[in-house]
């Protein structure tokens, strides 16, 4: 087990982004040893995209082998039904992480996102263009 990488995941019961990193050489360096999106059939039964994305994220961690599972928390939403499909793919996130082994810890939104671009209230899009600056991908996440 990779016990300082750390698997990342932004839950989603269409769209599921995750991302393993682990730290280099210096303080300051991050290796990106992964990311991808779990995309899934938004006309499936809700529960047919939660066993692809519990599959896909459990094969992730089978071959990366992070220590870690970094989520973020689930927050008060203005439309119940989606807080609920999305406490969904938290929980089918979670149990991929505990059968493998990882140790689990949640994040306020804004607070990853003032971690990755340095202002709590970016937009996705400012996030994915830091993630595609700090880990040096061609393309956006």
């Amino acid at each position: 087990m990779r016990e300082a990488a750390i698997l990342g995941v932004d839950p989603g019961t269409r769209l599921c982004g995750f991302g393993v990193i682990e730290p280099g050489a210096t303080r300051t360096e991050i290796r990106c040893l992964e990311s991808g999106v779990i995309r899934v059939d938004v006309k499936a039964p809700l529960e047919e995209r939660l066993a692809v994305i519990y599959r896909e994220l459990s094969a992730v961690i089978a071959r990366i082998q992070p220590g870690v599972m970094a989520i973020e928390q689930l927050i008060f939403a203005k439309n119940p039904t989606s807080a609920l499909k999305l406490g969904h793919a938290r929980g089918v996130a979670l149990l991929a992480a505990v059968h493998g082994g990882l140790s689990i810890h949640e994040y306020l939104p804004n607070a990853i996102k003032k971690t990755v671009s340095g202002h709590g209230h970016a937009s996705k899009e400012q996030v994915q263009q830091m993630v595609k600056l700090i880990c040096g991908l061609r393309e956006l996440p």
